[in-house]
């Protein structure tokens, strides 16, 4: 059965305009519906001498190309395949191309899709990959798809104790932050709120709240908040593509932190036990995606970073003419590694939570009960 996914309508005006041979990416929501959103060419790769064949673009240049734009999708986003505007059968060496960009996008999508237009008929021919090397039939609904996508946002608390600055043990202890977290719909459309689940009849979570740490670098810690945006269709589980877009950001963060601390100049924000003081971790700016009337690229930056040299880069990685306005969307150290050694005199009391209190209240209750009646 051919499989039929909605398209933007611009996407297709603008690639029928094109007069020259061009290669790029298909973005888009990936769910029981695919909606291709916009297209992103590749930039040149030999600045002297532009491509006129897909053969003059390595594969390892549209992977870095892929791999630097993926790193700038709201949650809810993703690659969906490639297209080329070219006069020859590009068929034969498409499936290298295909196979290296399922290898970055991994399992987020069944089956990428390639979009063929000839520069001289405007004709379109879309397939649907399978891999290693097969192509099936695919039919593009071309349409407006503003309406069908609706942008989220979301605030996420953070305040986790870490074993380490070790980018596994890190991620380790944050992603897990919403899996169990109950999305509410916040006043304002496309609000959401993640709430705690805790269970006010488990006498278990009493004795956790109150169990001394047993980490090596007690006083490590990292507080803050973050933010999350993300796309779905209305008809999407509320907060599933919000969850995708905190591990995104989190692994972002984690890596450039990683390469922060690892560069020479921020020895001077460590201090003995080699765990930083206070360090900010990157935070969140936000741009409005080139081509694209609703969608909302990102990236993440540390405070010292120069927002207007970042836009120039992100038009050059876009291929767009003009730069992008780039704006912060978290407030300056919104999200901090502290390392506040402990007291040695006082005891360290973690803050309850207030269903604590009724299930410690109905256990001592349930308690005198007991011996009353005995």
């Amino acid at each position: 059965m051919t499989k039929v996914v909605v398209s933007e309508a611009r996407v297709r005006d603008d690639l029928r305009s094109v007069r020259s041979f061009e290669v790029g990416l298909l973005l888009g929501h990936a769910a029981s519906m695919d909606v291709i959103v916009i297209h992103v060419p590749t930039p040149p790769e030999n600045a002297a001498r532009a491509a006129s064949r897909l053969a003059d673009v390595s594969v390892d240049w549209m992977s870095a190309h892929a791999k630097s734009v993926l790193c700038m999708l709201p949650g809810g986003i993703d690659c969906l395949g490639l297209y080329v505007v070219t006069t020859e059968d590009p068929h034969a060496l498409l499936p290298c191309y295909m196979c290296a960009l399922q290898a970055i996008v991994g399992s987020t999508t069944d089956g990428l899709y390639m979009l063929c237009v000839s520069p001289t008929s405007s004709t379109m021919t879309s397939k649907r990959f399978q891999a290693p090397s097969s192509f099936v039939e695919a039919r593009l609904q071309w349409q407006s798809v503003d309406g069908l996508l609706r942008r989220y946002e979301a605030a996420v608390r953070i305040d986790v104790r870490l074993p380490s600055l070790e980018p596994a043990a890190l991620l380790a202890h944050v992603a897990p932050l919403l899996t169990h977290a109950i999305p509410v719909a916040g006043r304002d459309p496309g609000r959401v709120h993640f709430l705690e689940r805790v269970s006010t009849n488990d006498l278990s979570a009493v004795a956790a709240a109150t169990r001394p740490s047993t980490s090596p670098c007690r006083g490590l810690h990292l507080e803050g908040s973050v933010t999350c945006l993300a796309y779905a269709l209305e008809s999407a589980p509320l907060g599933d593509a919000l969850r995708s877009d905190f591990e995104r950001t989190m692994a972002r963060r984690v890596a450039l932190l990683e390469s922060d601390m690892n560069d020479v100049s921020s020895c001077r924000r460590t201090w003995p036990g080699d765990h930083p003081r206070n360090v900010a971790v990157a935070r969140r700016a936000q741009f409005r995606w080139p081509r694209s009337g609703f969608l909302t690229g990102n990236v993440h930056l540390f405070t010292d970073d120069d927002l207007s040299d970042s836009a120039h880069a992100i038009a050059e990685l876009l291929t767009s003419p003009t730069p992008v306005g780039l704006q912060w969307v978290e407030n300056e150290a919104s999200l901090l590694v502290t390392n506040k050694q402990p007291s040695r005199t006082t005891p360290r009391v973690r803050a309850w939570h207030p269903s604590l209190f009724l299930a410690l209240f109905a256990a001592v209750v349930a308690t005198l009960v007991a011996c009353c009646v005995n």
